[in-house]
């Protein structure tokens, strides 16, 4: 039988049912009768109640080709509304009254014109719904191919910042970091700078201000130049001790890696 058709669709608590007609009897699908039933595996427990009545069902039921949601037309068994009560009948399941209930009141309103059934669908109809319902398909593929690859191209971003060689003059190439993601990001340098500094700090259990004042203070003794003691940084105490180095280069790959994907 291929020459049914959807004439009306309604949802029996929150199962969709699909309800076809061939113009004399009303039918529906194996898998949503099985679904309306709440078994877990749909189309197995009705099958399995089939073969066991199979005397019966077999009169009450049809296959027959119709479109599923993926555009795609597969063989379906569909019960007629006997069929339908017989399964409710011999099943096991809390609802199969309720649901029994249902589908004849369905059925019946259709039957009086109570209820009032879709416009069947023409060939060329079908044929435009299911190219329609191709079309969305592709679309929705196609988004979710371009989110896929965004997503892969942040990822690579922010592997290749956290991959990066350490450089040869690592305190004048991690400062031009940091001051060039501020620069991008609209970030206050000097608070960057500050919040990275105490979160070393509070990682490693070292006073960066303390050791820099004493590092200038050994330097003036030494007799370095005043400008070159002036121009000391907490960086440069960073760069001259191995631990805080390693433990500040890790806090400023996270850091870089948080932006590098907003970077234009």
């Amino acid at each position: 039988m291929n020459n049914l058709q959807l004439v009306k669709s309604e949802k029996f608590g929150n199962i969709p049912c699909d309800f076809y007609s061939d113009g004399k009897d009303y039918f529906m699908t194996r898998e949503q009768i099985g679904r309306s039933l709440e078994y877990s595996n749909p189309i197995i427990a009705i099958s399995k109640i089939h073969d066991r009545h199979k005397e019966r069902l077999d009169k009450y039921s049809v296959v027959t080709r119709l479109v599923s949601t993926d555009g795609k037309v597969y063989d379906t068994t569909v019960y007629n509304r006997k069929g339908i009560m017989e399964i409710c009948r011999w099943s096991q399941q809390t609802g199969a009254d309720a649901f029994m209930d249902w589908t004849w009141n369905i059925m019946d309103g259709l039957m009086a014109g109570d209820i009032k059934a879709y416009k069947p669908m023409t060939q060329a109809e079908i044929i435009a719904a299911q190219a329609n319902l191709l079309v969305e398909i592709e679309k929705k593929t196609n988004t979710a191919l371009e989110a896929t690859k965004a997503t892969q191209k942040q990822l690579n971003g922010a592997l290749d910042v956290l991959a990066a060689p350490t450089p040869i003059d690592w305190q004048a190439a991690t400062g031009d970091r940091i001051k060039h993601i501020c620069k991008i990001n609209g970030l206050s340098y000097l608070k960057v700078y500050d919040a990275l500094y105490r979160e070393l700090e509070h990682g490693t259990g070292s006073n960066l201000k303390i050791r820099l004042r004493n590092e200038k203070n050994r330097q003036r003794e030494s007799g370095h130049k005043m400008t070159d003691v002036k121009n000391l940084t907490q960086l440069y105490i960073i760069a001259h001790d191995k631990k805080l180095k390693m433990a500040f280069d890790g806090i400023v790959r996270r850091f870089a890696a948080k932006y590098a994907n907003r970077e234009v």
